[in-house]
């Protein structure tokens, strides 16, 4: 996905809107969203915009153009009517839009990127996962938590010696967590990684240039991904709620048909186009979903998890390694690593991706922690889920990271995924692959997360 610089889209914001001062009476009864013109003009634009099978030249900035001024009105509108869960979610698509009106549409519309996620198709699956967003705030659900009471003591691992395993609270977070040292490592891909694997070279360059960073201080990462248990017991106990819906690649011959979107309404967490057990890592949730988990668990603990920076990640994932898998130069040997596409996946789905010539015995995901771990003991750190990461999108790393802090000046709205899914071919199974997804409410059934704990 383009970089797009922040201060572009701030000043298109000022345009619709955003963030200008409000001189109206607040509503003197309980308004709703289906109470707001603004929001019924906004909802019928992305439906016409999902229903669009072929957009023409020129429609995808237009069209964008329109929801950045309409998101921006009804965040005003739910500001007056002190809808405030509304007016963010407004805010956010309205620096959505902005950000698309740059460099993704055209992109879109040149054809540049046919073969991803800046097809129609997707485009249109971003209009229905924004509608399904506001049906559910227009239903009265929310995904604001309440005030929460820890139920338990941190354990202080402050002075755990690197490596050390422990958990807070099992019952909520089932993973145990590794205490990963401060040091440095070369973050990126290199030349000979991306001639040997093909990697595209749109790909290849979100990559480089490659350069060092330094983790300034120690911390512990999950040493498997978050469950379908575990975001069970989250939801159960918080009444966070989840939109409806969830992106996946269906196979030949629906994806020849161009009435197919990408967004599938029947999929979810729940069921993701394929059966689970409790213990394969959850998928069909957007990086807000794991953020509120992160926040639900920080707050029920006393101490502070959240989603790891692009720099932790692949610091995480590499475990000082520097070859393009953790485990070597062949993709042959990610069978004995991680869930991936190998032939068994290719033979349950029928996709027809280059395929990696072993076979991990198990289409779909696995259970976490059911591969041998990387060096530093951490499961699936590539293959079962992609991962979701804090920070904002860039797309090289000409501006860093220096540190272990996440990157801030880029497109918070296009976020970050990391590590490799049981669906993706070789090339982007590498730990130095890295993309983003030009918007916050897509979800996928290759996408889940694993969390950071502070010491």
């Amino acid at each position: 996905m383009p970089h797009q610089k922040s201060h572009k889209i701030l000043a298109a914001l000022a345009i619709a809107g955003v963030g200008g001062a409000l001189t109206a009476c607040h509503s003197s009864h309980e308004e709703t969203p289906t109470d707001l013109a603004e929001f019924h003009q906004l909802r019928a634009t992305l439906n016409a915009a999902a229903q669009t099978v072929q957009w023409p030249d020129g429609y995808c900035a237009s069209t964008y153009g329109s929801i950045q001024q309409q998101a921006g009105l009804l965040r005003q509108a739910a500001l007056v009517t002190q809808q405030q869960e509304l007016a963010d979610n407004a805010e956010q698509l309205a620096l959505q839009a902005a950000a698309m009106q740059e460099s993704p549409c055209e992109l879109a519309e040149s054809g540049a990127l046919t073969d991803g996620q800046l097809q129609t198709r997707y485009l249109r699956a971003d209009m229905t996962a924004w509608l399904w967003k506001l049906q559910l705030l227009a239903e009265g659900g929310s995904q604001v938590l309440p005030p929460i009471t820890a139920v338990v003591n941190p354990v202080d691992a402050r002075n755990f010696r690197p490596l050390t395993h422990f958990q807070d609270a099992p019952e909520l977070l089932s993973s145990q967590l590794v205490v990963l040292p401060a040091g440095q490592f070369w973050i990126g891909g290199t030349e000979q990684e991306h001639a040997a694997l093909n990697v595209d070279a749109y790909r290849a360059a979100w990559e480089i240039p490659r350069r060092p960073v330094m983790i300034e201080q120690a911390f512990a990462m999950a040493s498997t991904e978050v469950t379908v248990a575990d975001f069970e017991t989250f939801l159960n106990d918080s009444g966070y709620q989840v939109s409806r819906g969830c992106l996946g690649f269906p196979g030949f011959p629906a994806m020849d048909d161009p009435n197919y979107t990408m967004d599938v309404p029947t999929w979810s967490w729940r069921y993701p186009g394929f059966a689970q057990d409790k213990n394969e890592p959850v998928l069909c949730v957007t990086r807000g979903d794991a953020m509120a988990y992160a926040q639900w668990l920080s707050a029920k603990t006393g101490a502070t998890y959240r989603l790891p920076s692009e720099a932790e990640w692949e610091y995480a994932a590499r475990a000082g390694t520097e070859t393009p898998y953790f485990w070597g130069d062949s993709i042959e040997e990610g069978c004995r690593y991680a869930a991936i596409y190998d032939l068994s996946t290719d033979a349950a789905t029928g996709f027809g991706f280059v395929t990696a010539q072993c076979n991990d015995g198990t289409p779909y995901t696995a259970s976490v922690g059911s591969f041998l771990p990387n060096p530093w003991g951490l499961y699936d750190m590539t293959g079962n889920a992609r991962e979701w990461v804090s920070d904002a999108w860039e797309d090289s790393y000409a501006t860093g990271p220096v540190n272990q802090n996440p990157r801030t000046a880029g497109v918070a709205q296009f976020p970050v995924l990391r590590g490799g899914g049981w669906n993706y071919m070789p090339q982007n199974e590498r730990i130095a692959y890295r993309s983003a997804y030009y918007s916050l409410e897509l979800k996928s059934n290759m996408w889940g997360f694993r969390l950071v704990r502070e010491l």
